[in-house]
């Protein structure tokens, strides 16, 4: 299987028999946007004149298709008037709303646009850049979403950090639909040798932001705090490995998550730290995590050090029952087994990456999967850190690079969203590389009473994809 052949592959999407009646607490999304031109219930469409051709209109249509766990949601896109120049992808969600970047060639130029999608009463709408110089390259840096008034008001907001300690805090605001740049100091003066990348920013309460660098840190700041507010850093538990040994240790490349709730009846919050570590070498992963507490009202203040709380390698799962992982582990004969006897594979011989924890179910932690660490086949396994026990296991049928837990499926009417068929491709692929036809089984077996579906992918001349459950 070659590479454009596996980003061309089409992602699974339920049909109305297949959806959940009830909405899902949250869904892992994946972060890159597939083209399709499917509709359902969260379909909209966001019309222009083209800046370039008075006489031709560009039309960005996207539409949420949301699968209950280790499955991935997806969100569709397709543009007529206009071309793609990089990969649409989520930037953020927060509850009902979704960042996205979209970059398309306009004004005889491009640039990734920011645009704000809200699938639950659909509507997609366009935040400009900001004017001048500076740019919040959505490409580059993340952003968050932040409720601000009563009245659905938002924010969204940015930081940049390419100097050490020296930040650029980039906030919009849809009441007066402009941007402010900001520019905040570190509260410990000591912390201005950090160089801040954000890997994700979470929104934790108020107007207070976590800006996190799986591997520096967490940076608090309260985006409202005037035109200089102050950045808290709180370190992240020092452990065998730094940014600069992942490349020589790991074969991940995320290899961490940081997950921030708010403690219920408290000012406080919870955080969650957790990291995957795999050795090629001895065909073993070990998977650990830590939690602690802080405050998140002024003065900012860490309550508690780093606290250990689970540790778990690949020799301590056991399987839940019902849990199907066929063609999950490499086949024996593809394996040189050393001098093996029985030359068989476990659970160790797998590379583990981007591991994700859920947002409703404690302990609960998904991880992309990967029977060889060089190959491009990926699988998503679901582990109970709590009891050890492995919960499900899906397979890709796509290149999947980034995924994410989103509450946005709760806010969807999942049984008023039936599919109408149509084509689904993945962006950047060329379609002369695509095979005359391909047939793709996806399974995924999360329960004993889960449902095992199968989806046949059409060929490239648009035929429609046909969804038939055994």
């Amino acid at each position: 299987m070659d590479f454009y052949s596996l980003m061309l592959r089409r992602p699974h999407v339920a049909d109305a028999q297949e959806a959940d009646v009830d909405p899902l607490e949250s869904c892992l999304l994946d972060r890159n946007l597939s083209i399709g031109t499917s509709t359902n219930a969260t379909t909209t469409r966001y019309e222009i004149r083209h800046p370039d051709d008075n006489q031709r209109d560009i039309a960005i249509q996207v539409s949420l298709f949301v699968a209950r766990p280790p499955r991935l949601s997806n969100i569709l896109i397709s543009c007529a008037g206009t071309q793609f120049t990089e990969q649409p992808i989520i930037v953020a969600t927060f509850e009902g709303l979704v960042l996205l970047s979209i970059p398309f060639f306009q004004d005889r130029s491009s640039e990734s646009q920011f645009f704000l999608y809200q699938p639950g009463a659909p509507s997609l709408y366009p935040i400009p850049q900001p004017s001048g110089d500076k740019r919040l390259d959505p490409q580059q840096y993340c952003a968050c979403i932040l409720p601000h008034g009563g009245n659905g008001d938002y924010l969204v907001t940015g930081l940049v950090n390419e100097e050490p300690g020296e930040f650029d805090l980039f906030l919009y605001s849809s009441l007066t639909h402009t941007w402010t740049i900001k520019r905040p100091v570190l509260a410990v003066p000591g912390d201005g040798s950090i160089l801040h990348m954000t890997y994700n920013a979470i929104p934790v309460g108020g107007s207070m932001v976590a800006f996190v660098d799986i591997w520096t840190g967490i940076l608090f700041c309260d985006v409202l705090d005037g035109e200089s507010p102050k950045v808290h850093h709180l370190p992240l538990p020092s452990t065998s490995i730094s940014k600069e040994s992942a490349p020589r240790v790991l074969s991940v490349s995320t290899p961490r998550d940081v997950l921030i709730q708010k403690v219920s009846g408290s000012s406080h919050l919870c955080i969650r730290f957790i990291e995957v570590v795999c050795s090629p070498i001895f065909e073993s992963w070990r998977v650990t995590s830590w939690s602690t507490t802080t405050t998140m009202t002024t003065p900012w203040c860490h309550l508690d050090g780093w606290r250990k709380y689970q540790d778990v390698c690949d020799l301590d799962l056991s399987v839940a029952d019902g849990v199907c992982y066929d063609g999950l582990l490499p086949e024996t004969s593809e394996w040189d087994s050393d001098g093996e006897e029985d030359g068989q594979r476990t659970l160790g011989s797998l590379y583990l990456d981007m591991p994700r924890m859920s947002l409703h179910q404690d302990n609960v932690v998904c991880f992309m999967a990967k029977r060889y660490m060089k190959k491009l086949g990926t699988w998503i396994i679901v582990v109970d850190m709590a009891n050890k026990i492995l919960q499900g296991v899906y397979q890709c049928v796509r290149l999947t690079k980034d995924i994410s837990y989103s509450t946005v499926s709760f806010h969807v009417d999942m049984a008023a969203a039936p599919v109408v068929k149509g084509d689904l491709k993945r962006l950047g692929a060329r379609l002369e590389s695509y095979p005359q036809k391909k047939f793709c089984h996806e399974q995924m077996v999360s329960s004993p009473n889960s449902e095992q579906v199968n989806s046949i992918m059409a060929t490239q001349d648009g035929d429609e994809m046909d969804l038939d459950q055994e």
